[in-house]
C-alpha cells in the first residue's frame, strides 16, 4: 500500500513533466513599438540557426538589413517563401528567397519561421511574428513628442515554440489559394477557446469582428479599438451599441468623405473617438489594428493586419484570436492608453482637418493667381 501511495505521486510527476516543460517552453507577447523595433524581431527570427524554414508576406519589405538577414538564412541552407505586395518600395532583385512573388491583393505583416517543414515532419521550434507592421524603417521605435518623428504606431504579437498555432500560420502564409467570393466566406460564429487564426480568404474578417464587439456590447464588456482608417458599417453598428464601453483609434487618414459619417456616429453614440493627427510636414501614421474586449471571464485579443475596411476583405488579410492571456490584455491596454495621449477629439480633429483643406484652398488659388 505504501509503495502503491508512493509510486503514484513519482508515477504523476514524470507523467506531468513533459507537458510542464513544452508550456514553460512556449512564449506569447504583445508587442508595441513604443518598446522595440520591429525590424529587429525579424532579424532575430531568420538569424536563430535552428529555423530552417520560413513563410512570409508583408504588404511592404524594403528594411535593408532585415532583407540581409532574409538573404544570410537562405545562404545558410534555409528555405523561404517569400510574398509582397506590389509596393513601389518592394524591390524584386534584393530579395534572395528560395521563391519570391508579388501579389497586389496581399496586405498581411506576417513571418513565420520553423524548424522543420510541416509537410515533412513535425516540427519542434518556431516563432510567429504577426501584426501591423510592415519590415520599413516606419515601424523603429515610435519617438512619440520628438519633433520631425516620422515612425508610425504599431502593434503585435509574438509567439515562440507553440507548435499549434506556429506550424497552421507557416501553412496558411505560404499556401497561394485563391480567395473565396465573399458569399462563400464563413463568419467566425463561436469565439476560440485557444490561440486562432483566420485568413480573408475563407473568413469574413469585419464581420468576425462585428459578432465579437456587438456579444461584448450585450455583456457590457469593455472594448478598445485601433484601425489606421475606417469604414465598415457593421462594425460602425456594434461600436454605437457599446456606447461609453468602447473606444476607438483612427488616423487622420480615416477622415474622408465616407468615413467622416460613421466615425461622427460613433462619437454620437457616445463612444470615444480619437484621432492620431501628425504635425505639418510629419507622415507618421496610427498604423496599429487590434482590439481589446475585457469583460466578466470573457477576455480576448484580437490583433489583425488590415484596417477596418471593406478593403480589408477583399484583399489577402489574417486575424489572429488570444483568448483569456491577462498579460497580453494588459500590454495592449497600457499601449493605447500610451497612444491615446498621442491623440486629439473627433471634433478637435475635424476642425483642423476643415482649417487645413480651406489653407489649401487658399495657397492654391494664390499659386494660380501668380
Amino acid at each position: 500500500m505504501i509503495r502503491k501511495q508512493l509510486f503514484l505521486p513519482i508515477f504523476s510527476f514524470i507523467f506531468m513533466a513533459p507537458v510542464m516543460g513544452m508550456d514553460d517552453k512556449c512564449m506569447i507577447r504583445f508587442t508595441s513599438n513604443f518598446e522595440e523595433n520591429f525590424p529587429y524581431l525579424v532579424n532575430d527570427a531568420y538569424e536563430n540557426e535552428h529555423l530552417n524554414n520560413y513563410a512570409m508576406e508583408q504588404y511592404v519589405f524594403n528594411q535593408k538589413k532585415s532583407i540581409q538577414t532574409m538573404n544570410a538564412a537562405v545562404e545558410r541552407g534555409a528555405k523561404v517563401y517569400l510574398t509582397v505586395g506590389a509596393h513601389s518600395e518592394n524591390k524584386m532583385d534584393a530579395y534572395q528567397s528560395t521563391t519570391i512573388k508579388r501579389d497586389p491583393r496581399i496586405h498581411g505583416k506576417v513571418t513565420v519561421g520553423l524548424d522543420e517543414s510541416p509537410s515533412k515532419k513535425k516540427p519542434t521550434k518556431g516563432v510567429l511574428l504577426f501584426g501591423s507592421a510592415n519590415t520599413t524603417n516606419q515601424t523603429w521605435k515610435h519617438k512619440a513628442g520628438k519633433p520631425g518623428a516620422q515612425f508610425n504606431f504599431e502593434a503585435g504579437i509574438e509567439i515562440k515554440d507553440d507548435m499549434d498555432i506556429i506550424p497552421q500560420a507557416y501553412n496558411m502564409i505560404k499556401s497561394q489559394s485563391p480567395m473565396k467570393p465573399a458569399k462563400e466566406k464563413i463568419t467566425i460564429a463561436e469565439s476560440p477557446k485557444k490561440i486562432s487564426i483566420y485568413s480573408s480568404k475563407n473568413t469574413n474578417l469585419n464581420a468576425s469582428l462585428a459578432l465579437r464587439l456587438n456579444n461584448a456590447a450585450k455583456r457590457n464588456d469593455k472594448v478598445r479599438v485601433r484601425s489606421m482608417t475606417f469604414s465598415d458599417p457593421e462594425v460602425t453598428n456594434a461600436l454605437c451599441a457599446l456606447g461609453p464601453n468602447a473606444e476607438l483609434i483612427v488616423d487622420s487618414a480615416a477622415l474622408t468623405s465616407k468615413s467622416i459619417p460613421l466615425l461622427q456616429q460613433i462619437h454620437d453614440a457616445k463612444t470615444l473617438v480619437h484621432v492620431f493627427y501628425p504635425p505639418e510636414g510629419s507622415h507618421a501614421k496610427q498604423h496599429g489594428k487590434d482590439a481589446v474586449i475585457k469583460g466578466e471571464g470573457k477576455n480576448s485579443y484580437i490583433n489583425f493586419t488590415a484596417n477596418i475596411t471593406a478593403e480589408g476583405d477583399k484583399q489577402r488579410n489574417y486575424q489572429l484570436y488570444i483568448p483569456n492571456n491577462q498579460q497580453v490584455i494588459t500590454d495592449a491596454e497600457e499601449d493605447f492608453e500610451k497612444e491615446k495621449k498621442e491623440t486629439i477629439p473627433l471634433p478637435e480633429a475635424l476642425k483642423r482637418k476643415t482649417e487645413a483643406t480651406a489653407q489649401k484652398s487658399i495657397a492654391k488659388k494664390q499659386k494660380i493667381k501668380k
